[in-house]
């Protein structure tokens, strides 16, 4: 596995006061309702089996035309070795997992949030999961099973999207009621408490208020301390969606309002554009190891680009009730280009003689999060090697720079000897480290579509990727060569145990009865540690236990330490001099459990005293004076 890495600095190459409306609006509540108390009835979802024609118009037609113009191509751009995969690295730890929505083989576009006490929400694109951490279901029950109980018309229910807030304790959750102008509706419900199979506030919120041929599609959710962010795609109906894009949208809304149940206060951001041209897909930034505020990041790309190197940085600069409250569009060139990615193979099917792919959409942003003034983000990709699907794992730093051309984005493109579709990521840091887990879908022409995960050490290394869930049999659902593998995937730090993170991901799951076939998606839910949660729990105990041996002492040209520690930690080795000033790290990596021995050489030492301490995410598990003759 090689991942490629590109570190040159990236100026900011303009710089736009976007055009925009504002208009603000209040909801009242629509109803109350108890999740444990919804009857499941009919738990329904309508697949459409069609593969995409690429002589039509519809938004998956255009996108198979794109695809058919990648060429193989050989580009080699230079590699930088700190965050190459290491293989000596210890992989993400699968603590527990489990098999999450039941949903008949339709496709998994996914979504989860866990609260800090271990109540999990998985939802898909046609129902809704409750579980334990143990994964003992509390309840589920289907979309159209929640809108029934709002009294909403009998229609398609589709896209959920959940959220979970740490400070508030509770969750927020929307989907889309109708893809029809006339119909389409925004359900928003806030949790009465950190239980969702208890009590939800739900709202009714229009697709579109002024134009009764545009609806809303592609929800995605993000949070500050006060406030929740809806972002969605305007649509015109009745016209190709080349034509009928409409520009994307930020419903800003107040928490308490929604949490308490009272009439919601919102304000709702449109035609925000960049030199004249409307923004695509905005994709919200919340921050990682918790809900940043008032101003609000949202990102976006050039998504149906064959290789652009363009990412839109877009920030909300204050709350709804902050008259002087703007969006400002930035226009920043990443340090290489991304670019729509193929659509990934799955193995060779015997009875129709073709290879069977799976659909991976264009190279919108997925997945972001802001942690210590970086942004990280992610997103489907080209890999420009050999044409094959990937994702890309991009980095924002210096938003809050006045200088615009202090704003750097670099862009990191993984390979393997799979392809990858349809990552997330969230936060998994210990102190401030800037490390991430990425989760996301695997598939090659000899591997069944799997769910995986990589962990990356800040702006160091990534892991080898690990297996979440292996796939038992190819996806067969939808005529034709293609099939759907979904359109994102749930992640989520939990937020009271540092560098734990809870996923759910699609997997190839064979069935015994279903109609038409027995090859389907599955979903599966996991709990990820990083590398460095278990090593820093046990820091404390370490630091009683640990034995050190300094030889010789005083010293002249050379020094050895050994000392013992009971388990494996990532730390630093630090010389001071004895006025407390800063020498030199000597070592910075995993230190292992048991016996070690540091040595070094001292011929540009100063004689004098000197403090040696070893330390663990910036806690001193012991320190030693040496003396320098």
């Amino acid at each position: 596995m090689k991942t490629k890495l590109f570190l040159s600095a990236i100026l900011l190459t303009a710089f736009n006061l976007a055009a925009q409306t504002s208009t603000s609006f209040e909801f009242k509540k629509h109803k109350r309702i108890q999740l444990n108390e919804v009857e499941a009835k009919w738990n329904t979802s309508l697949t459409n089996l069609e593969a995409p024609n690429p002589d039509g118009d519809s938004y998956k037609d255009y996108l198979e035309k794109i695809k058919k113009q990648q060429e193989p191509k050989s580009i080699h751009l230079p590699v930088n070795s700190r965050s190459t995969i290491d293989s000596t690295k210890d992989s993400m730890e699968v603590e527990s997992e489990f098999e999450g929505n039941i949903g008949g083989g339709r496709p998994n576009d996914l979504t989860l949030a866990i609260s800090n006490d271990g109540k999990i929400m998985s939802c898909m694109n046609s129902n809704i999961y409750i579980f334990d951490e143990d994964g003992n279901e509390i309840t589920n029950l289907s979309l159209v099973d929640f809108a029934d109980s709002l009294d909403l018309p009998e229609t398609r229910m589709f896209d959920p999207k959940v959220i979970y807030h740490p400070v508030w304790d509770r969750f927020v959750f929307c989907f889309l009621h109708s893809s029809t102008a006339e119909n389409n509706r925004i359900v928003f419900a806030f949790s009465e408490t950190n239980d969702p199979s208890e009590g939800w506030s739900s709202y009714v919120i229009p697709g579109h208020h002024l134009d009764t041929t545009w609806w809303s599609d592609y929800p995605a959710l993000g949070i500050t301390a006060d406030e929740v962010y809806l972002t969605l795609n305007y649509i015109q109906e009745g016209v190709s969606w080349q034509e009928g894009f409409r520009g994307s949208i930020i419903w800003q809304m107040d928490l308490e309002d929604g949490f308490e149940g009272n009439n919601l206060t919102a304000k709702l951001w449109e035609d925000i554009t960049y030199n004249g041209d409307l923004v695509r897909n905005l994709h919200p930034v919340s921050g990682g190891s918790q809900p940043y505020g008032p101003n609000m990041y949202f990102l976006s790309n050039k998504n149906f680009s064959l290789s652009s190197d363009t990412i839109f940085l877009v920030e909300l600069t204050g709350k709804q009730d902050d008259a002087s409250a703007e969006i400002i569009v930035k226009s920043l060139k990443a340090s290489q280009p991304y670019g729509v990615p193929p659509n990934a193979y799955q193995p060779y099917q015997q009875y129709s003689g073709e290879w069977h792919r799976f659909s991976t959409n264009d190279s919108r942003v997925l997945g972001a999060f802001l942690e210590n003034d970086k942004i990280q983000f992610v997103g489907n990709c080209l890999n420009f090697t050999d044409s094959t699907a990937t994702f890309y794992h991009g980095f924002i730093e210096g938003m809050g720079q006045a200088a615009e051309a202090d704003i750097i984005c670099n862009l990191n493109i993984l390979e393997d000897t799979v392809e990858y579709g349809y990552p997330n990521i969230a936060f998994a840091g210990i102190g401030r480290a800037n490390d991430a887990v990425i989760s996301f879908m695997h598939s090659s022409k000899r591997v069944y579509s799997g769910f995986s995960s990589i962990f990356y050490k800040d702006d160091w290394y990534y892991t080898p990727r690990t297996t979440v869930k292996k796939g038992y049999n190819y996806v067969n659902l939808i005529s034709g060569s293609s099939e759907r593998w979904g359109d994102y995937s749930g992640i989520q730090l939990k937020y009271n145990e540092p560098g734990v993170i809870w996923a759910n991901g699609s997997f190839g799951k064979e069935l015994e009865v279903t109609l038409g076939t027995n090859k389907v998606n599955g979903t599966w839910i996991a709990k990820l540690s990083s590398p460095d949660t278990i090593i820093n729990n046990t820091k404390q105990e370490m630091a009683i236990n640990a034995t050190v041996e300094t030889y010789p002492n005083p010293f002249i040209n050379e020094i050895s330490i050994e000392f013992e520690l009971k388990a494996t930690v990532m730390g630093s080795i630090q010389l001071f001099n004895q006025n407390g000033q800063f020498v030199k790290t000597l070592y910075q990596d995993k230190i292992k459990a048991g016996k070690n021995r540091l040595s070094f050489s001292d011929f540009h030492l100063a004689d004098g005293f000197y403090v040696l301490k070893v330390k663990a995410d910036d806690q001193v598990l012991f320190s030693k004076t040496l003396v320098k003759q």
